[in-house]
C-alpha cells in the first residue's frame, strides 16, 4: 500500500467515531482497514518480520504504577486492619457491587491453616467474605461471598488455581442483581447466577482477617463499588496490564478506596490507619506497625525501604538547596484537642 493518499471525507469520518487509530511513521506501516464507521479500530495491527533492531527507545513507553508500597500481613502476628464497629459496613444492603484488590502471598500452602482472607465483614461475613484456599491439596479456588436473601451465595473459579509467591494478582467479585461474577488479572473465571439485596450490618470490615484465620501475603488499593455495575471493560482496566492506577479518574468513582501505599497509609503512633480516599472510612491495624509497610506493589517491585535508618538520618539538604527544614514527630491538632486528627497534614495549631 505504497503513498496512500488519505482524503478529507475519510478523515472527516473517522473522527466523527467513537474509536480512534494510531499511526506510526512511515507509510508502509498502515493497514488496508477501511477507515469509515465503527469498524476503525475493530481489527488491530498485528507486526510482520519485527525484531529487536527495528525497536528504537521512543517506541518504548512504560505506565507508571499508583502505588510503589503496600500492607503485609504476617499470619504469626495476627495482623489485620478493621474499620470503626457500628456504622454500616461498606456494602450493606446493596442491590448491586463490585470489590477489586491486588494481592501478594507471602507463603501458600493447601488445607485450612494456608487459607488467604482479603477482605470480610467481621467474622459472621454478614455482608461480604472475599477469600483463596485449598481444601484438598489439588482445588485451590479464589472465592467471593456475599449474604443474599439471609443466605451465603458464592462465586469461584471453575478450574483450581494457585496463586505464586510473591506474585501479584488482581482479583475482583462482581454482582450485578442477577449474578455473580469473578475475574482474575481482567478475565473472568466464574460465574453464577443469584438475586437479591446484599445484607445488612453494623459490624467492621477487615482486612487480612476472616473467622479468627489470618492472612500471610501483602494488600494494596482495595476498592469497593456499592450499587454500581462495572462492564468487562472495565474489569480490564482496573487490572491495566499489572499496574496500579489512580482510581479517582476510573469511570466509575469507588465508593470506598484503600490504596494501602506510601501516600494514605500513616503511623498513629502506635498502628498503621490505612485511608479510605473516597469516603473517609479508614481502617485501623492491629498489630500492624511501620515495618508492615514494604516497598512492593503492583508494578512496582524495588522501592526502597529503610534498613536501620532512624529520624535523624533526614537531612534537610540536598543539590542547590540545602536549608530545608523538615517536621519531627509532628501531629495534625485541626480538632482542637490533644488527639490528632487522621489526615496528620493539617498546618492547623493547637489553641
Amino acid at each position: 500500500m505504497a503513498n496512500p493518499q488519505i482524503t478529507t471525507a475519510p478523515v472527516a469520518t473517522a473522527f466523527s467515531t467513537t474509536n480512534t487509530s494510531t499511526a506510526t511513521t512511515g507509510a508502509t506501516n498502515w493497514s488496508a482497514q477501511s477507515l469509515t464507521g465503527p469498524s476503525v479500530s475493530s481489527t488491530n495491527a498485528e507486526s510482520v518480520g519485527m525484531n529487536t533492531t527495528n525497536i528504537v527507545q521512543s517506541n518504548l513507553t512504560r505506565k507508571v504504577p499508583y502505588s510503589n508500597y503496600s500492607v503485609n500481613f504476617d499470619r504469626v502476628s495476627n495482623d489485620y486492619m478493621s474499620t470503626t464497629a457500628g456504622s454500616s459496613s461498606i456494602l450493606s444492603g446493596a442491590t448491586s457491587c463490585v470489590v477489586s484488590l491486588w494481592f501478594n502471598a507471602n507463603t501458600v500452602a493447601s488445607g485450612i491453616a494456608g487459607l488467604q482472607p482479603f477482605v470480610s465483614n467481621t467474622n459472621t461475613y454478614k455482608t461480604h467474605n472475599f477469600r483463596w484456599w485449598d481444601n484438598t491439596g489439588a482445588n485451590g479456588r479464589v472465592q467471593f461471598y456475599l449474604y443474599i436473601n439471609s443466605s451465603y451465595s458464592f462465586v469461584q473459579n471453575a478450574n483450581a488455581f494457585t496463586p505464586l509467591a510473591s506474585t501479584w494478582y488482581n482479583f475482583v467479585g462482581l454482582y450485578d442483581g442477577t449474578n455473580m461474577k469473578l475475574y482474575i488479572n481482567g478475565l473472568e473465571v466464574g460465574t453464577g447466577a443469584v438475586t437479591g439485596s446484599v445484607g445488612t450490618s453494623t459490624e467492621s470490615d477487615n482486612f487480612g482477617v476472616a473467622n479468627q484465620y489470618n492472612l500471610d501475603g501483602k494488600l494494596s488499593n482495595v476498592a469497593f463499588w456499592k450499587n454500581e455495575v462495572l462492564t468487562e471493560d472495565d474489569i480490564l482496566k482496573l487490572y491495566n496490564n499489572g499496574v496500579t492506577q489512580d482510581l479517582n479518574n476510573f469511570r466509575i468513582t469507588p465508593t470506598a478506596w484503600y490504596p494501602m501505599d506510601q501516600s494514605y497509609t500513616y503511623f498513629n503512633g502506635s498502628v498503621l490507619v490505612a485511608r479510605d480516599v473516597i469516603s473517609g472510612k479508614d481502617s485501623t491495624g492491629v498489630n500492624v506497625v511501620q515495618e508492615n509497610i514494604v516497598g512492593s506493589a503492583p508494578g512496582s517491585e524495588a522501592s526502597g525501604t529503610g534498613n536501620s535508618l532512624t529520624i535523624a538520618d533526614l537531612k534537610g539538604n540536598m543539590y542547590n538547596s540545602d536549608k530545608n527544614a523538615y517536621s519531627i514527630n509532628m501531629a495534625d491538632y485541626a480538632d482542637g484537642v490533644t488527639n490528632p486528627a487522621n489526615s496528620g497534614r493539617s498546618t492547623d495549631t493547637p489553641s
